[in-house]
This record gives structure tokens, sequence and C-alpha cells, in this order.
């Protein structure tokens, strides 16, 4: 149980990845519009890393979907509806299972 705890601490407090930081300023409240550049550079990047990166790029999201910002929630719907449209099968199967 103190090992789980532990795992649980450290991840909480870790830094955010690249992948995380990028979306945290695509769904800022200072902005009004999308950023299309950094929209596609997050494509880009779910693009050429793979691996774990469509799950956590739309776990990123979430949070701001489901917050109570209409802003926000605009914006990270742009992003996912960027994602969708230029990331394929990866990023379908993320979104359908959810």
């Amino acid at each position: 149980m103190a090992f789980q705890f532990k795992a649980a601490m450290d991840d909480l407090f870790k830094p955010p990845t690249r992948l995380q930081s990028m979306v945290d300023r695509a769904v800022r409240p200072e902005i009004r519009e999308p950023d299309i550049p950094l929209n596609l550079d997050i494509c880009d990047l779910v693009n050429k890393k793979k691996g774990n990166y469509p799950h956590d790029a739309v776990f990123a999201l979430l949070p701001y979907i489901n917050g109570r910002s209409n802003g926000q929630a605009y914006l990270a719907l742009t992003l996912l509806d960027y994602l969708v449209k230029n990331c394929g099968h990866p990023v379908h199967y993320q979104v359908a299972s959810r």
C-alpha cells in the first residue's frame, strides 16, 4: 500500500511532458480563437512519436472538455477535431474507446 501511494505521489509531482505543456498552451483561457500552428504542431508530435502519445493527447484534453469554461472546452474540442482529422486510427481508437 505504501509503495503504491509513493508512486502515485511521484506521478502527481513530476513535471508535465512536452505534449501536456503544448496542450495546456493550446487551451489556455486567455485566447479566444484556436492557435492553428500550435494545434498542427501537436498533431505532428503525436504522429511522429506514436507509442502512448495518442492516448496521452486525448487524456490531456478530457479535463478541459469536461471543465466549466466554455472557451476552454471549445478550444479543447477544436484540438480534438484536429487530432482526429490528422492523426488517423490511433486517435480514432482512443476517442471511440472513451
